[in-house]
């Protein structure tokens, strides 16, 4: 059972990752999201002292309302184009409305400062933000069922890319600590 699992969400990770490859026009969308989410990492890492404003943390969630209107337009392209794919394919519809959900209500909050500066900073960052919006990206444009598997594999990518981009902002971050010094 417990060994089923690990290897169907594996499988599903692999897709995930390699999704790219497998819908290239993903690449359209997720280019400047690689791109800023880079370059916000080797910012922070460079500038630790540095903590992000409610007006970034702003920009940074309508990235997942943009991110849902490109799925919403994808979804309703696919074979035959319709308003009817979007309730032919009902988990994703309704994933795709969840983030958009999220990208409105964490905008009211950094508009508003509903929530406290350091859960904004950690729920808004470019990092988590975008590579959740890849995450959801990689599954609708794969055409994944999405399934409990393809969940266990999207919490691991976001970990995996998340501590993979932590690792990158405290190797800048000793760079350019040692290279002051």
């Amino acid at each position: 059972m417990l060994e089923e699992v690990i290897w169907k969400s594996y499988y599903e990770f692999l897709r995930l990752l390699q999704a790219p490859a497998i819908a290239p026009e993903m690449w359209w969308i997720i280019t400047p999201l690689i791109v800023i989410t880079l370059l916000m990492t080797f910012y922070f890492g460079k500038y630790v002292q540095e903590k992000m404003t409610f007006d970034a943390a702003l920009g940074n969630v309508v990235v997942l309302i943009f991110v849902g209107i490109d799925l919403l337009r994808h979804l309703y392209n696919s074979e035959p184009a319709g308003f009817a794919n979007w309730f032919l394919n009902p988990i994703l519809f309704i994933v795709i409305l969840s983030i958009m959900s999220e990208g409105a209500l964490l905008s009211y909050g950094a508009f508003e400062h509903v929530l406290p500066k350091y859960l904004m900073y950690i729920v808004a960052s470019p990092v988590s933000v975008n590579l959740q919006a890849y995450v959801l990206l990689a599954v609708v444009y794969t055409k994944s069922n999405p399934t409990w598997y393809t969940l266990i594999a999207a919490i691991v990518l976001f970990a995996t890319l998340f501590l993979g981009m932590r690792i990158l902002q405290e190797v800048e971050h000793f760079f350019t600590k040692a290279h002051k010094d």
